[in-house]
């Protein structure tokens, strides 16, 4: 039998109103909390690192707050997990890679001090493909995370330990980090809500950056409540951050509070020969009824015609590689130790043209016009989060039908446009398919999309989803039953992207296609240049 099976049910909003009524203390929860991570973390691999005499300190210092004078927030006296690309002050922070291993930051990560002053309690730092590039579902020294709902499988990434921690209940919740898909596509694998909002909504300081123009910061949890409630915690400007903007998000319980009714004369876009052909059967079933119910509950489903953002993969997997590559060149030149695969990547992608990258830029520019024009007919797009269920371990990227170079209508256009062009976005579980190996099924996601700066609407939508979509449920752990062995090959395991650049050049010229011109207004710059001959 696994260790306190109730952590893997409550919900933090519900905890935390145990909490507040003095039912449940901080110090019992987190205590509970951390022997269920002794008992199941070994099947799991969700951490790297479980501070535990820490965790009980905080435990003991928010329980004292309480007595004192009430919980000041939702998240006061909660275990949370961290993906460890999140500095924590004294507590290692190794990104899963053998570059940072011992690297103990001076002070916390903006996302992580305000849910310090939140008081949240540190459950952990999680496991994540090495420095959150999917390089390979295995990180070097620290393995692969296994999903919750069964251990041969993947929990897809890179928030992958995140996803596996808050699915187990061994975390309340958790912070992820996404450059193209890396907390909604681990959330939809193992059954959670995934919550990114706008671009800058989260101050960034702090998070090891990949793509400045892309990383985005965001929970992963059991509910709607519980993701808008980390997300408000969090949010707000930050001025060791200059790409963070606006207010601290409030308001956003309310938000979610009308359950099934606030679906009534929403407008939800949907784009089916996106889905159609590259998605697997029986999980666009699931997404199909899903979006059925709530048209039946007064929601208005709108037929979208979105021909540039077949090109937004292959725009965000240009961006993303060269800025990627910029970030790391430097520890690159010194010979910092990163895995082969992943080392191979950064080098290659050192030598993508400055032409490609701002062909790049010009290409997400008038795709977020398309995607601008859409939100005037409707307040959130609809699509599955994933093309499949959780795939096999030793699947690799191929078996989840990633294709971050492809340009079509296919089902990844959908999924990498949000955090493309800095929208918010949310998955959360609409029911189970059948499975081989999992008793109780595999999750399936419904992603929705919302307005930049429109948090409230897309939540307003995800909590309608939810109120008519199955309960949560836990997946059924049992510390006794040894995990399977990890498949042969893991560690030499290739990943999305090749080393060579043709593949990511070919895609790029195709950009071209969406006949971008030239600069506005220059008539140099025009497609037929006017001056002396």
């Amino acid at each position: 039998m696994d260790a306190h099976p109730e952590l893997a049910t409550l919900t933090l909003a519900e905890a935390s109103r145990r909490i507040a009524a003095r039912e449940l203390s901080p110090v019992e929860i987190t205590r509970a909390t951390l022997e269920r991570i002794e008992a199941l973390n070994g099947h799991l691999a969700a951490y790297i690192t479980v501070p535990a005499e820490l965790a009980l300190g905080q435990a003991a210092e928010a329980e004292r707050e309480i007595a004192r004078s009430g919980p000041r927030s939702p998240l006061h006296g909660i275990p949370v997990a961290l993906k460890d690309n999140i500095a924590t002050a004294g507590v290692e922070t190794t990104a899963a890679s053998e570059v940072l291993r011992g690297w103990m930051p001076g002070e916390d990560a903006t996302c992580w001090a305000r849910q310090r002053e939140a008081g949240a309690v540190l459950a952990g730092k999680t496991l994540l493909h090495e420095f959150a590039i999917a390089g390979s579902l295995w990180s070097a020294g620290y393995g692969a995370a296994r999903n919750p709902w069964d251990l041969a499988r993947s929990t897809n990434g890179s928030s992958s330990g995140s996803a596996a921690a808050v699915a187990a209940g061994l975390a309340f919740a958790a912070l992820g980090t996404e450059t193209g898909a890396s907390v909604r596509r681990p959330a939809a694998f193992c059954g959670l809500v995934g919550l990114l909002g706008s671009f800058g909504r989260v101050s960034r300081r702090g998070v090891i950056v990949n793509s400045w123009s892309l990383d985005h910061v965001g929970p992963l949890a059991r509910s709607v409540e519980d993701a808008a409630l980390v997300l408000e915690a969090v949010s707000g400007a930050d001025p060791a951050d200059p790409f963070s903007a606006g207010e601290p998000l409030r308001g956003l319980g309310a938000a979610c509070a009308r359950g099934a009714e606030g679906l009534r004369g929403l407008r939800v876009g949907v784009s089916w020969r996106h889905a159609e052909g590259t998605v697997d059967p029986d999980v666009l079933a699931r997404v199909r009824a899903a979006l059925s119910a709530m048209e039946d509950a007064g929601a208005r489903l709108v037929e979208l015609e979105l021909q540039r953002t077949e090109y937004a993969a292959a725009c965000s997997s240009a961006i993303m590689r060269a800025e990627v590559a910029s970030a790391h060149a430097a520890a690159l030149d010194r010979g910092a130790p990163y895995s082969p695969q992943l080392a191979a990547r950064l080098a290659a992608d050192r030598e993508i043209p400055a032409e490609d990258y701002l062909l790049a830029l010009r290409a997400r520019r008038a795709i977020g016009e398309e995607l601008d024009r859409a939100f005037s007919e409707v307040d959130v797009i609809a699509s599955p989060s994933t093309a499949t269920a959780a795939t096999p371990l030793d699947g690799g990227f191929g078996a989840m039908r990633d294709r971050p170079l492809e340009v079509g209508p296919q089902w990844h256009n959908l999924h990498r446009v949000s955090s493309l062009l800095g929208l918010p976005a949310v998955t959360l579980p609409c029911g189970r398919v059948p499975a081989p190996g999992a008793p109780e099924g595999l999750p399936v996601g419904l992603q929705l999309i919302g307005r930049r700066h429109d948090e409230a609407t897309l939540l307003r939508a995800a909590a309608g989803a939810e109120a008519l979509a199955p309960p949560w449920a836990a997946p059924p752990l049992d510390a006794g039953t040894p995990a399977p062995p990890y498949p042969p090959g893991m560690e030499g395991q290739g990943g999305q992207g090749s080393p060579s650049l043709e593949p990511l050049r070919a895609a790029v010229r195709r950009l071209r296609e969406l006949s971008l011109g030239g600069y506005s207004g220059d008539p140099a710059f025009a497609p037929e240049p006017r001056g002396p001959a």
